[in-house]
């Protein structure tokens, strides 16, 4: 992004990082989080961008065992388990990955990958082939923090970890895309969140998410709102109010009524747009 276009959002950000001496890491962690929350109502970083920011300082404070897939949703086949037996479990579930365990999920002894079968292709269904195909199981305590967890589990070219309790026994298992999901959050499609920014409530009411580019809210309503250091509808109101403004409170520009449906501490969500007189259609 051109540091031209936006050039109050870079210089705090520029001078926030060019800090040498911050003294508590609470206020440190405050800071960028208000950086971030003013990048959103510029319109500099969406709202899913800053939510993935926040996702990845979070992680520090995240154990394996706040975001570990839990023991009873862990599908595993038996050591003894048959050709047929995996390829059925494979159908069902679709996953590309099993714990293998002996007697019960406390005895894990590796994991198979389902492309690990295609050389037994074509064999007897009773045949047993995991001790042949079973590739090493990982293990980590529930305790250690998922950022250092995700720097060794991509270091190491890990995929899936056996997540431990304090006796040893399993407690779940955490792969590379539930970390990753935590930082990322759900994925909307970009079209449907295109789709959702405004809705018409009746012929001059519209509601409207605070993150819609105020070009496009322009283009739509035909109107002309002021230029200013902002690109989107929330970084407007900011600038206007001087602040993020509560729910329920009111911006009058020319012939539109801006209120506030829905808003926190950090940011504008959703804004209801009113024309005061009807608009002409030829």
């Amino acid at each position: 992004m051109d540091d031209d276009v936006h050039p109050s959002f870079i210089q705090r950000l520029t001078r926030f990082l060019g800090r040498r001496r911050l003294s508590r890491s609470a206020r440190i962690e405050q800071e960028i989080h208000e950086l971030i929350g003013a990048g959103e109502q510029e319109g500099l970083i969406t709202l899913q961008e800053g939510d993935m920011i926040q996702g990845v300082l979070e992680l520090g404070d995240t154990s394996a065992r706040e975001i570990l897939v839990p023991r009873t949703e862990i599908v595993g086949v038996s050591l003894d388990a048959s050709l047929a037996d995996i390829i059925g479990c494979s159908d069902e579930y679709g996953h590309t990955r099993y714990p293998v365990f002996r007697d019960n999920l406390d005895h894990i002894e590796g994991v198979l990958h389902v492309k690990d079968l295609l050389p037994f292709w074509g064999k007897d269904a009773s045949y047993k082939i995991i001790p042949e195909a079973m590739r090493p199981a990982h293990f980590v305590h529930g305790g250690k923090r998922v950022n250092e967890l995700l720097r060794e589990m991509l270091d190491d070219h890990i995929h899936m970890v056996i997540v431990t309790d304090e006796y040893g026994g399993t407690d779940g298992l955490l792969t590379v895309e539930d970390i990753i999901e935590e930082i990322v959050g759900e994925i909307h499609d970009e079209h449907d969140r295109e789709v959702d920014m405004i809705s018409r409530i009746d012929e001059n009411t519209f509601l409207v998410d605070a993150r819609m580019d105020i070009e496009d809210l322009e283009e739509s309503l035909q109107v002309k709102l002021p230029e200013g250091d902002y690109g989107s509808l929330g970084g407007f109101l900011v600038e206007c109010f001087g602040r993020v403004p509560a729910s329920s409170e009111e911006y009058a520009y020319e012939d539109l009524t801006f209120t506030i449906e829905s808003a926190d501490q950090r940011r504008i969500e959703q804004v209801r747009v009113a024309r005061n007189r009807p608009s002409h259609t030829n």
